[in-house]
Order: C-alpha cells, then structure tokens, then sequence
C-alpha cells in the first residue's frame, strides 16, 4: 500500500511530481493514541527493495515539512458518566417558634455543617479503539494518511498505489 502525490512539490532532496508515500510502522496507545511513521520518496523507484536482507532505514528517504514524518490519531471518544461526591454544606435550622398565652416567640436562625451527598454529571475522554478493529490497522492508518495529503495537495493529486 502507498500513495503517489502528482503534482510538484519540495523535499530536502529536490522537487519531484511523483513523490510516493508510504506507512513504515506504527505504534498504538492503550491510552487511545495511534502514531504512523511516514515515509517519503522522490519516485517509486527509490523505495528500497524488500528483498535485500536487512536493508538500512531511512535509505532514500525524502522529507517535506507539509507532509512530516509522523501521523498522529486520536483513538478516543467522549462519554457521560455520573458520580457522588460527598460535600460539607452548611445548612440553616428552622428558628424554634413557641407560643406564651397568645406571644409568639421566635429564637434566631441556627446554622450547623452537614454532610450531604450531591450526584454530578460529567464528560470523560477515554480510549476508544473500535475504529481500528474494523479492519487492518494499515487500512485505517492509510486512509487517514489520504485524507491528510488530499487535504494538502487536492484529490486530484493523490493516487492510490
């Protein structure tokens, strides 16, 4: 899997309007995160061949500062959960009222602290790696991949290979 970016742009090894790009190898977080580190030729031509044994990384390896050398997912989603907390408040006292042959006498408010448990609704980002189950994680990393070159060069621009 790769992708051919076709019109000019620069690298540190000179313009090319045949650039190709691929996914080396990725990294996933089970704190929700996925990181894919690029790779970027002048032509397909440059890759390396897979057939050498053990062939150096980075050979041939162009960069563009537009494209990077890492793409970076958010593998997470926003929840609604609850929780009780405890908290001291300080409540008033109902003033005694009494009543003497036909007078009423009323003592004066009383405040005391008390322990009052409140329920709270809250937003949580947590992992969430549903989206990468569904198929490869190459698959998934491509098409976010894609997304980001049409989003910098237009889709006309970017072919599948």
């Amino acid at each position: 899997m790769a992708l051919k970016i076709t019109t000019q742009i620069g690298t540190d090894k000179g313009i090319t309007s045949e650039a190709y790009v691929r996914i080396a190898d990725y990294q996933l977080s089970k704190y929700g995160s996925a990181n894919f580190r690029i790779e970027l030729f002048q032509s397909q031509s440059d890759v390396p061949s897979s057939t050498a044994a053990n062939p150096p990384m980075q050979v041939g390896v162009a960069r563009n500062q537009q494209i990077g050398d890492n793409l970076w997912v958010a593998l997470t989603k926003e929840v609604e959960a609850t929780r009780t907390a405890t908290r001291r408040v300080e409540v008033v006292v109902t003033p005694a009222v009494m009543a003497e042959d036909g007078v009423t006498i009323v003592t004066p408010a009383v405040t005391e602290w008390q322990n009052q448990d409140s329920t709270e609704t809250y937003t949580a980002t947590v992992p969430d790696m549903s989206s990468v189950e569904s198929g490869t994680i190459f698959a998934f990393g491509y098409s976010h991949l894609k997304t980001k070159l049409v989003g910098l060069f237009g889709a006309e621009h970017v072919i599948d290979c």
